[in-house]
């Protein structure tokens, strides 16, 4: 008998600690916004001369989809969706993951301090 692998979702591992953090979702809402994707997106559409119509007979899409996409009513747009819009403008789309600055603390572990610590050469 075959023991069957059990997989897990990346959704499910990032969403399911997070979801009831409040303060957690109100920040991601907010770094979302300030994005400003569908300004870019619009801004890329029109300097290649595609009307929403056009554009959404490109991507095989409804005009109504694409003019709810530039109002930002589609706020959960899928990261490999993005890149299908970007690519059909003929753009290129640019993420980039940026540590925060964060206050120096000294490594620990169960409260006391490690006997050594080692450091990248």
């Amino acid at each position: 008998m075959s023991e069957r692998k059990r997989t897990t979702s990346v959704n499910s591992l990032v969403d399911k600690p997070l979801i009831e953090d409040k303060a957690f979702l109100e920040q991601v809402d907010e770094i979302f916004r300030g994005l400003k994707i569908e300004q870019q997106l619009i801004k890329l559409r029109r300097e290649r001369g595609y009307s929403q119509s056009q554009f959404a007979r490109l991507l095989g899409v409804s005009q109504p989809l694409i003019a709810k996409m530039e109002a930002a009513a589609l706020p959960n747009i899928e990261l490999k969706k993005l890149v299908r819009i970007v690519t059909a403008l003929n753009g290129s789309l640019k993420l980039e993951i940026v540590p925060e600055a964060a206050k120096k603390k000294s490594p620990q572990r169960n409260g006391r301090r490690p006997s050594r610590v080692l450091k990248a050469a």
